[in-house]
């Protein structure tokens, strides 16, 4: 059965003696998060657009989906894929002034190499 825009269902687990809250939210799609200090509860409307009527509406939104959109702000996609891999862009660069390097001094020790008189 498909679910309208604003649908909310909250379900409560006791993991070690901590409360656990998994909301599921939908909006366009469906959102899960959990978290340990937010929940259902505090439900707020928000503006959302609406493509068939081409217009705004207000959705109801749980407290967490507001809790996590006010503390990830500037936290982007790339920026953790970033802070992941740890991708070295200059050391491909430095590899080649060091192999250019090696070869000038290999031809400078080859032109400048005396003959052993023995």
């Amino acid at each position: 059965m498909k679910k309208d825009r604003g649908y909310s269902e909250e379900y409560v687990a006791d993991i070690n003696g901590v409360g656990v809250s998994t909301v599921l939210w939908k909006d366009k799609k469906l959102v899960t998060l959990a978290s340990k200090f937010a929940g259902l509860i505090l439900i707020t409307e928000v503006w959302r657009y609406h493509k068939k009527n081409l217009r705004y509406i207000n959705v109801l939104r749980p407290n967490v989906v507001g809790e996590y959109n006010r503390r990830m702000g500037g936290v982007g996609l790339g920026d953790s894929i970033m802070g992941i891999y740890e991708i070295k862009l200059r050391s491909k660069r430095n590899t080649h002034r060091l192999h250019k390097l090696s070869a000038k001094i290999k031809s400078f020790a080859g032109r400048n190499r005396q003959k052993n008189p023995l």
